[in-house]
């Protein structure tokens, strides 16, 4: 009897010992495993959308060359305004794709510059 005691004692003090040691990293481990996991899920809600993007891109990208050309004319074309288009353009992509069927409507039309501007502005902080 003293000899079980004995030994679940040491097994407990053992495995209290291990499980210390080793706890962060295995907690890290799932960390990453979950963050993969909802990635992963993210990712695939995101294909089922095929066909519906591949407009989104196209629309999208034909806003945001509206939008650098009406910023250029805006502010003006030189070196260094032109060196900031194309970060412009990566930001304004970005930013459409998660939005593009309200701004879109504003592109169905042929607008100046500014009525373009205002129509986005509209359309974007307009009230659901």
């Amino acid at each position: 009897m003293s000899f079980l005691k004995r030994f679940s004692g040491a097994f407990s003090k053992q495995w209290l010992s291990w499980s210390l040691r080793w706890l962060p990293l295995i907690l890290f481990i799932g960390y990453v495993i979950v963050a993969v996991a909802m990635k992963d899920r993210e990712r695939d809600s995101r294909a089922a959308a095929g066909p519906v993007r591949a407009e989104a891109h196209a629309n999208c990208e034909k806003i945001c060359d509206t939008m650098a050309v009406c910023a250029l004319a805006q502010f003006g074309q030189t070196a260094a305004n032109e060196a900031l288009v194309p970060q412009l353009k990566n930001n304004c992509y970005s930013g459409c794709l998660l939005q593009e069927e309200k701004v879109s409507v504003c592109f169905q039309q042929d607008l100046d510059c500014f009525a373009l501007t205002q129509c986005a502005v509209q359309y974007l902080y307009q009230r659901q």
